[in-house]
């Protein structure tokens, strides 16, 4: 049962990109235009050191939940180094962009909106997947790949910890609403 239920995550996960790879595709790895942050938010910048993440919040609004994503990237980061070695922990920037989460080499820039959302989890536990599986660990030249084991090692880590029920929950979640 198990066996069969983890095919099927991966069946799904690699069905979710490939409806995006369309999207996918036309982004390049540095499309963040950080000219377009205004000043102001600019000028409150927060730094601080948590588990071990440099971690830049570039807006006071939902700080506190900012703060406490900061879990989520620890606990992912450990459950991942468990399987697939130590790696350095990247720089971690919460921003107010209009665009997808995206790691790049030493670098994760979360949308401060994820941490609104309900599946914040498995955005947080896929970006520090691509640490392992992405621009700072094994290089796949086809993105619709990387994102895919990106997003399964994302839904094991979500299963390890809260179990099949909230992974079942997640997906419907983005499928259906």
């Amino acid at each position: 049962m198990k066996f069969t239920k983890l095919y099927i995550t991966y069946f799904i996960s690699i069905i979710l990109l490939v409806a995006c790879t369309s999207f996918a595709e036309t982004k390049s790895s540095s499309s963040y235009n950080y000219e377009s942050i205004p000043n102001d938010i600019l000028g409150t910048r927060i730094y601080t050191l948590e588990n071990g993440f440099k971690v830049y919040y570039l807006e006071k609004e939902y700080l506190d939940e900012m703060k406490k994503a900061n879990i989520g990237m620890s606990n992912s980061f450990n459950y991942y180094a468990k399987y697939f070695g130590e790696k350095r922990k990247p720089k971690i920037v919460f921003a107010p962009i209009n665009e997808a989460s995206e790691t790049t080499e030493n670098l994760i820039v979360y949308n401060s909106d994820i941490v609104k959302g309900k599946n914040k989890e498995n955005t947080i536990s896929h970006e520090i997947a691509h640490i392992w599986f992405g621009q700072d660990g094994i290089i796949i030249k086809e993105r619709p790949l990387t994102e895919g084991i990106a997003e399964f090692l994302s839904m094991q880590y979500i299963i390890s910890q809260y179990g099949e029920k909230e992974l079942d929950r997640s997906i419907n979640e983005r499928l259906f609403n």
